[in-house]
């Protein structure tokens, strides 16, 4: 199953404090790496918190784990800035002056373990 997303990147304050902290790398890594998502989308793509799921665009593909939210909006995913949504943003300097990081259409497909 998969469905089309928009992504809208945010500043973690956690995720940040975290990678000050010596040692922590991992749990930065972690936090990185979670897309929060309207359990309604969790349901059309018959998936749980705590699943797997790979984003894609032309720009190229990652993979996050689930977080359910359900202050999110449907079709749309919440993901904290870091090197992993730097891989499917676009950045056209003709477009504008700095890469789209607010609104990054992707389709979203469950991985199975």
């Amino acid at each position: 199953m998969k469905i089309k997303l928009v992504i809208v990147t945010y500043r973690d304050a956690y995720q940040w404090a975290i990678r000050q902290t010596e040692g922590s790398e991992a749990n930065y890594q972690e936090l990185s790496s979670q897309i929060s998502m309207a359990p309604t989308d969790l349901e059309t793509l018959a998936i749980s918190e705590g699943d797997m799921i790979r984003l894609s665009d032309s720009m190229g593909a990652i993979v996050m784990k689930v977080k359910a939210d359900a202050n999110c909006p449907p079709g749309v995913g919440f993901v904290p800035v870091s090197s992993y949504i730097n891989k499917l943003t676009e950045y056209d300097p003709v477009k504008a002056q700095l890469p789209n990081f607010k609104r990054i259409e992707v389709i979203a497909e469950v991985v199975e373990a």
